[in-house]
């Protein structure tokens, strides 16, 4: 079961990977570099079913790759990132909850800007390995997640000091687990976490609005649209996976 485990991750990390260095990684101008994060928060009880999962803090670590977009047509959208990511956590129950190890990829969008500090909003996606799913016979007390795989989407607010290539920072950071209700239970598992990390960029990190560009407003010509979507469900499943609706 471990080396199927490990099989898998390995292959999402090698599509992803390739995806990336295929498409943004491959161009020049670009700032890029590794980082580590260390994670503490708790489980969300977003239903009132779920209280009793709530009892010791939630820790994690990450590890991830991140490359900044500078160059001259990225200047619209402030010089984004791009990056993936390993994590591991525990949901602050490990004896119903277990702990989980993920593999994301993400993308970032400047939301302020000088010399040397920034403040960027993150939006990742990946999939999870939980260890603990809800078993009638082993585990009927994990009424929140009935497989081990999971999709996992993070929101993520940073700000980071540079200094030169190293960089030191901290945030806040929403997660959540769930495996779409292809199996029952599914109410998923929310974590509000505070990060702080530390990270080494292979040069200094630009803001979009450092240069001359030659005196061309790039933001004054670029297309304006608006995109509306929507999502919505008659019923959730219940708390009980013996009496779903």
């Amino acid at each position: 079961m471990c080396r199927k485990i490990v099989t898998f991750f390995y292959q999402w990390a090698l599509v992803i990977s390739s995806i990336l260095s295929q498409s943004v990684y491959a161009q020049e101008g670009n700032t890029h570099g590794l980082y580590l994060q260390s994670k503490g928060g708790f489980l969300m009880a977003h239903r009132s079913a779920m209280a009793h999962l709530v009892r010791n803090n939630a820790l994690g670590l990450e590890v991830g790759y991140v490359k900044y977009k500078q160059a001259y047509e990225d200047r619209f959208y402030r010089f984004p990132s791009l990056g993936f990511n390993l994590e591991f956590r525990n949901f602050g129950y490990s004896k119903v909850l277990g702990s989980a190890v993920s593999l994301s990829h993400f993308f970032g969008r400047s939301i302020y800007q000088s010399n040397s500090f920034f403040v960027d909003f993150q939006y990742g996606m990946g999939v999870g390995y939980i260890t603990k799913k809800y078993d009638l016979a082993t585990n009927p007390t994990n009424n929140a997640i009935g497989s081990h795989f999971n999709a996992k989407v993070t929101l993520k607010l940073m700000a980071t000091k540079n200094f030169n290539s190293f960089t030191l920072g901290g945030g806040l950071e929403l997660s959540h687990f769930s495996n779409g209700a292809i199996t029952y239970p599914n109410l998923g598992l929310n974590l509000p976490s505070v990060c702080i990390q530390v990270g080494l960029l292979n040069n200094v990190r630009m803001n979009y609005h450092s240069q001359n560009w030659d005196g061309i407003d790039l933001l004054e010509k670029r297309e304006k649209n608006l995109l509306i979507s929507a999502v919505g469900a008659i019923k959730q499943v219940r708390a009980n996976p013996n009496l779903p609706k």
